[in-house]
């Protein structure tokens, strides 16, 4: 009705072996041999293409991170610009010129190599079109915007 315990001098049971006779050669192996050379390479490429694969996309975000932070920066450089522009007096625009931005440089200088310009067109009675230019990243990227005044005869807010 009850078992003894197996004593700690018993050593444990010893792995099935299964014995095969292959051109008269009798052969026999465990089946707990473990994995082969083969099985080992495949795992390691596999394991590499997921590791060079993985590297890849994350350079790739951080490229694309990093340029969509240089819009948003350009994007907000015109805006405070076009704005400077707005408040300005309208006999102020002359046809024709061209000039750096009026704002503060501050943000300009987080774009590498930013380049900034303001260019006055008269695009037809009392209406003056200011266009406002950035390239960046030695001239590879730019943002531009235009602002359309026209003489109201108003203060420089109309």
């Amino acid at each position: 009705m009850f078992r003894k315990p197996p004593s700690s001098l018993e050593s444990p049971a010893s792995p099935p072996r299964i014995s095969a006779t292959i051109d008269g050669v009798q052969r026999s192996c465990s089946r707990l041999a473990g994995f082969t050379l083969v099985e080992i390479l495949v795992a390691l490429v596999i394991l590499g293409l997921i590791v060079t694969t993985s590297l890849a996309i994350f350079y790739d975000r951080q490229k694309r991170l990093r340029a969509a932070d240089e819009m948003i920066i350009a994007w907000q450089i015109l805006a405070n610009e076009a704005e400077v522009w707005r408040h300005r007096p309208y006999d102020s625009l002359v046809p024709g010129a061209s000039s750096a931005f009026l704002s503060d440089p501050e943000l300009l200088a987080q774009l590498p190599g930013a380049k900034a310009s303001a260019a006055i067109e008269h695009s037809g009675p009392a209406l003056r079109s200011i266009h406002l230019t950035i390239h960046w990243s030695d001239s590879a990227k730019k943002a531009e915007v235009a602002v359309l005044r026209s003489d109201t005869g108003g203060g420089s807010l109309w």
